[in-house]
């Protein structure tokens, strides 16, 4: 995170822009992490349905599946929780995927943000693309 704040600090994004697109899901963690613990409370209750959120993230999706593993429940709501999150796995795809197009187009063209203001932008080649983080790792493990 740091190098992408100097980046975008480098390329004359505001600080807020930086602060935003430099949080887990695009600025409104707080909210949302309040929003899976209220829906996490009613699944492990089961008082009452509840209905995919129309906001979840990532970190939304994440904070369920900590809930139902990290916690003492029976078998349903255990299933009740996970089945919950993958319902929400095309929502929160969506919504970063929203979140990246916008920050793409603060962005300034390639050739701007090059050493000596011209030139193509460098290639992604599986030799300079970081392996995956060991949080993208656990989702791919529980199928997320």
């Amino acid at each position: 995170r740091f190098l992408d704040k100097l980046g975008m600090q480098a390329a004359d994004f505001s600080d807020d822009q930086i602060a935003e697109a430099t949080t887990l899901d695009g600025g409104n963690n707080a909210e949302i992490l309040a929003e899976a613990a209220g829906e996490n409370q009613k699944l492990f209750t089961d008082e009452e349905k509840v209905k995919p959120n129309p906001g979840a993230t990532v970190a939304h999706i994440r904070k369920h599946v900590d809930f139902a593993e990290k916690n003492e429940m029976g078998k349903d709501a255990h299933d009740r929780i996970i089945a919950h999150a993958q319902s929400e796995m095309l929502i929160a795809q969506k919504n970063e995927m929203r979140r990246i197009q916008a920050m793409g187009a603060m962005l300034p063209p390639p050739e701007m943000v090059m050493a000596g203001g011209g030139g193509a932008a460098p290639t992604a080649t599986p030799e300079t693309v970081p392996a995956p983080s060991k949080a993208a790792q656990t989702f791919q493990r529980q199928g997320l």
